[in-house]
C-alpha cells in the first residue's frame, strides 16, 4: 500500500501527452494547441468606430461641423471627400473614412439639419479602433501550449482560423462490473441496487471536457470480466473500471487485469475513502480500477484520474487547490490519509454530513475536497489544510 503523494507521482511519471491532431476551430474547445498560430491578417482589418457618433476631420476651435454623409458597419469604402471641418455620421464597427481623425460619441453631440455643434469641447484621435491594435499580419496571434477557452474560440474565428492543431484527447471506457446492479429505468428486483457509477463518471468527464467515451457492461464473471476488459482496453486509451477490484471471491478485475498482462504500478493507497485503487498500464493504455462504492470512485476521480487526463490532453491539472481552515476540531485514524467533503464558506471548511464512501448526498452541498495527511492526527481550526475546489 502506498501512500497519496507517491501514488499521484507514479501515475504523473507514467505518461505523457498524445500525439496531435488538426480539428475544426468551432470543436477546439478544451483542447491545447500542439502548434503557434500566426495572424494572416491585421485585426482589426482597418481603422474602426469604437462608438455611435460623428467622424471628424478634426479642425482645432472649429465648435460646429458640416455633416455630409453616413457610414454604417459594413460598408464599402465610400470614397467620401471630407475637408477639415466637416464630418459623417457613423456607427459602431463602421470604417473610418479617409482623413477623419477622431470620432466624437454622439451623447456629445447637437445635431441640427446638416450640422453638429458640441456639448463637451472635442477631442482629437479618440474612439477609433487603429488596424492592427490587436494582432498584425504575420504575428504570432497564440503560441503552442495554450489551452483553448471560448473567448479564444471567439478571437480564432475572428481572424479567419477555420482549423487548429491540437493535442488529442483521450478516449476513454468505462466499464461497469457487478451483479447487483440494475439500468436506470428497469424494475427494480429485490436484492438489487439502481447502477449510478456510470452516468457519475460520464457527468464528471463531461464537465473537464472529456466527451469521447465507450460505455461497457458485465456481470460478476471471470470470462465476461476479462473479455469486456480486453475490449475496452483496445477500443480506447484509458479505461476506467468500476466495481470488482477487491478481494472477494466474485471479484475478477485484479485477475483479469494480470491475465492481460497489464502492468500494476500500485494496488492499494493508503488513503480514505478510496483504498482499493488499482492503476496499471499496457503499452500506450492505462487502466484505473476504482472503488465500487460511489463516494470512494468520484474522489479518486478528482485526486487521479483527471491528473492522468490532464497530462494526456496536454492541460494544466483543472482543480485549485487552496489553503483552508477547518470550522472545528477533527479527530482521525492515525496513520491513513483522508479525504474529507466539505463545504467551503469564506476560507472555512464546514464538515458534510453522509461521509461514507457508499454515499453521495453530501455533495448536496459540498464544494471542495479537504486532504488530511496520514501523519497527522488531530486537526484545530487555526491549521491550515489543502483544499481542492470542486468548481
Amino acid at each position: 500500500m502506498i501512500s497519496v503523494n507517491d501514488a499521484i507521482k507514479i501515475i504523473e511519471t507514467n505518461c505523457k501527452a498524445l500525439s496531435t491532431q488538426k480539428v475544426d476551430t468551432v470543436d477546439s474547445l478544451g483542447y491545447t494547441l500542439s502548434k503557434s498560430i500566426i495572424s494572416d491578417l491585421n485585426f482589426p482589418p482597418f481603422d474602426q468606430s469604437a462608438m455611435d457618433g460623428y467622424a471628424l476631420n478634426f479642425k482645432e476651435g472649429a465648435n460646429k461641423y458640416k455633416i455630409i454623409g453616413e457610414v454604417k458597419a459594413g460598408d464599402q469604402d465610400l470614397n467620401l471627400k471630407i475637408n477639415p471641418g466637416e464630418g459623417v455620421r457613423i456607427f459602431t464597427g463602421a470604417k473610418i473614412p479617409s482623413k477623419c481623425t477622431t470620432v466624437i460619441q454622439q451623447e456629445w453631440c447637437i445635431k441640427n439639419k446638416t450640422e453638429i455643434k458640441f456639448t463637451q469641447k472635442p477631442i482629437n484621435k479618440i474612439n477609433i479602433r487603429k488596424k492592427g491594435e490587436q494582432i498584425q499580419k504575420g504575428d504570432k496571434a497564440l503560441k503552442k501550449e495554450v489551452n483553448i477557452s471560448p473567448g479564444l474560440i471567439g478571437y480564432l474565428t475572428g481572424l479567419g482560423v477555420e482549423k487548429v492543431d491540437v493535442v488529442m484527447k483521450p478516449k476513454i471506457g468505462i466499464v461497469i462490473t457487478g451483479n447487483e446492479l440494475t439500468e436506470l429505468g428497469e424494475k427494480l428486483e429485490e436484492g438489487k441496487i439502481y447502477e449510478s457509477n456510470s452516468y457519475m463518471l460520464i457527468a464528471a468527464l463531461k464537465k473537464y471536457n472529456y466527451d469521447s467515451i465507450n460505455l461497457y457492461r458485465t456481470i460478476d464473471d471471470y470470462q465476461k470480466t476479462k473479455n469486456k476488459i480486453n475490449s475496452a482496453i483496445i477500443e480506447n486509451d484509458v479505461v476506467l473500471i468500476s466495481g470488482g477490484i477487491s478481494v472477494g471471491e466474485y471479484d475478477f478485475v485484479e485477475k483479469s487485469l494480470i491475465n492481460l498482462n497489464v502492468k500494476k504500478h500500485f494496488y492499494k493507497v493508503n488513503q480514505k475513502p478510496g483504498k482499493p485503487l488499482f492503476y496499471g498500464s499496457i503499452e500506450d493504455k492505462h487502466i484505473f480500477g476504482l472503488p465500487g462504492n460511489p463516494g470512494a470512485a468520484l474522489t479518486c476521480f478528482y485526486i487521479y484520474v483527471l491528473r492522468l487526463l490532464s497530462v494526456l490532453s496536454a492541460v494544466k491539472y483543472p482543480i485549485k487547490i487552496k489553503k483552508v481552515n477547518l470550522n472545528s476540531n477533527y479527530i482521525k485514524k492515525s496513520g491513513r490519509s483522508e479525504f474529507l467533503k466539505v463545504e467551503l464558506k469564506d476560507n472555512v471548511a464546514h464538515i458534510c454530513d453522509f461521509q461514507n464512501s457508499s454515499m453521495l448526498r453530501a455533495f448536496e452541498n459540498a464544494n471542495a475536497l479537504v486532504y488530511v495527511d496520514e501523519k497527522v492526527e488531530s486537526i484545530n481550526p487555526h491549521q491550515e489544510l489543502d483544499a481542492y475546489l470542486l468548481l
